[in-house]
């Protein structure tokens, strides 16, 4: 199933510039590998968050976390055969997966968000 992400990940996020590429995706994939294996997330979540949170990117910065961009993954899901129990889970990590919590409030995030969130964030230094 991931490969078949991955292969439609690499078209979709062909569109995109270098810092929201596939090559992106890619990196950020593995070092989730890395992370997801001391927290326990869902791995097929983790790993399928890091091939599409930056699906929707050459929208835009604001509409690419969207409930548009949302329905816009929600319906590729449906030709990526993913299983429906893992749907809302993938959705919920890309749609936080730039909400970086400097205030200190707590948020009920699941484990698979907070690790894309975590190693997003890594990525970017």
């Amino acid at each position: 199933m991931i490969e078949e992400i991955k292969k439609q990940a690499k078209i979709v996020l062909g569109k995109n510039d270098d810092a929201h590429g596939y090559e992106h995706a890619e990196r950020v994939a593995n070092l989730v590998k890395k992370l997801n294996q001391q927290e326990d997330g869902d791995e097929l979540v983790v790993e399928t968050s890091c091939y599409m949170h930056d699906w929707c990117s050459n929208g835009g910065r604001e509409y690419h976390v969207s409930e548009e961009a949302m329905q816009k993954i929600k319906s590729d899901f449906v030709k990526l055969n993913l299983p429906e129990n893992k749907i809302e889970s993938v959705i919920e990590a890309v749609r936080h997966h730039e909400e970086y919590n400097f205030k200190n409030e707590k948020k009920d995030y699941s484990i698979e968000t907070q690790i894309l969130q975590d190693v997003s964030m890594l990525h970017l230094n």
